[in-house]
């Protein structure tokens, strides 16, 4: 069975200030963004890539997750206080920390 892209995708939302508001019919969970300042729907086992790439259209967040290994494009805050679009891969299943793969 292939593997879900849910948790991948709740990283992304909770880096990007999205917020859980609520759980939702089913398996389905309510989340709030203060970017489109809209409330959107996750499920718990989202399959495809193009799923959660919408649920990140929704949220207003212009990244995609790229696979299911893990590896993610975020928005991340430098200490200058810019913010620059960043590929990185989040091994949390070989316990190592996310660490930034380059720089876009």
């Amino acid at each position: 069975m292939s593997e879900s892209f849910t948790r991948e995708l709740k990283k992304v939302l909770r880096d990007n200030a999205c917020r859980f508001d609520r759980q939702g019919k089913g398996d389905h969970e309510i989340w709030f963004s203060p970017i489109t300042n809209h409330y959107f729907v996750v499920d718990q086992q989202i399959k495809s890539r193009h799923t959660a790439n919408a649920v990140l259209k929704q949220a207003g967040i212009p990244q995609k997750v790229l696979d299911s290994r893990g590896t993610a494009t975020i928005l991340h805050s430098t200490e200058a206080g810019r913010q620059e679009l960043v590929l990185v891969r989040d091994d949390v299943s070989h316990g190592n920390a996310p660490e930034i793969v380059s720089r876009l």
